[in-house]
């Protein structure tokens, strides 16, 4: 693998606040969303979000390079249940799930040569274009955005959300319900997979066969993909330009907030694979 394109940016433009990772080793590239925390929780005096990303890159880094998504996704999670069970943490996780470090990540494989979505992180592959968006999350955004324009048209401006985003507040009740659902056995519509150190559902996670020698991977701090980091940075800055509360050309849980460079955290890696040594002449 050669890595072209990489980019890691947090939203406040402060290296240390950042809550995604990224990874590449000989076998793996991977990108790692650390979810936005919804508690006050602090693990090792960092966020649960950071903790998360920061505990899988550890995992990532030690996989054997033949592993199957299956039993990847299994010793992943297990990194952070043991921590959990060392910790006296265990109960406190498994019965309040919004408790948990949580993830999504983007895992490129070079022996088996497949992308694995876990979670809301996307790729691309060639010129083909896949995400993993959680319904859940769709239906939040609308309900925030359906929030702001009424609270709009009753006589507040963006401007005032900008400093405080009433919207994130309006929907905060639902966005920590909605971990019930995560990694959830009980087969639901609205259902969706995360790395969070208990068992994952694999009905939601997304395994890509790669039939191209170019590979991109993002986290959703990226509303678009394109083949390179240009045209992505472009297409982010013109949604926060034109939409800076993301709640109408691109409908999102959060928006951007004064003082902040973006709306979430962002990751960005384009790799080219099977790359052949060049033919020496005898």
């Amino acid at each position: 693998m050669k890595v072209i394109e990489q980019n890691i940016l947090s939203k406040n433009n402060i290296v240390e606040d950042c809550e995604d990772c990224l990874v590449v080793t000989d076998s793996f590239a991977c990108v790692i969303d650390g979810a936005t925390s919804k508690s006050e929780r602090l693990i090792n005096g960092i966020t649960i979000g950071k903790f998360a990303s920061d505990m899988i890159k550890e995992s990532v880094c030690k996989l054997r390079k033949d592993v199957d998504f299956k039993t990847a996704i299994e010793l992943i999670s297990n990194h952070l249940n043991l921590y959990y069970k060392n910790n006296n943490l265990f109960d406190i996780m498994k019965n309040n799930p919004w408790e948990r470090p949580t993830a999504s990540i983007a895992l490129y494989s070079k022996y088996k040569n497949q992308v694995w979505l876990i979670g809301d992180c996307h790729c691309m592959i060639g010129n083909v274009y896949y995400s993993n968006e959680k319904l859940i999350d769709k239906i939040i955004a609308e309900t925030r955005s359906l929030y702001l324009e009424l609270e709009i048209l009753s006589g507040s401006n963006i401007d005032e959300f900008l400093q405080y985003d009433k919207g994130r507040e309006y929907v905060l009740p639902l966005l920590k319900k909605q971990s019930l659902l995560q990694n959830n056995n009980r087969l639901s519509e609205y259902s969706y997979s995360v790395i969070d150190g208990f068992n994952v559902n694999l009905e939601n996670v997304k395994c890509i066969d790669v039939n191209s020698h170019s590979v991109v991977l993002a986290t959703d701090g990226y509303p678009k993909l394109f083949n390179n980091l240009f045209e992505s940075e472009a297409y982010l800055n013109y949604i926060l330009s034109e939409d800076p509360l993301l709640f109408r050309l691109y409908k999102s849980t959060k928006g951007l907030q004064v003082g902040n460079i973006s709306f979430d955290d962002r990751t960005y890696l384009l790799s080219l694979i099977h790359i052949s040594e060049p033919t020496r002449p005898y």
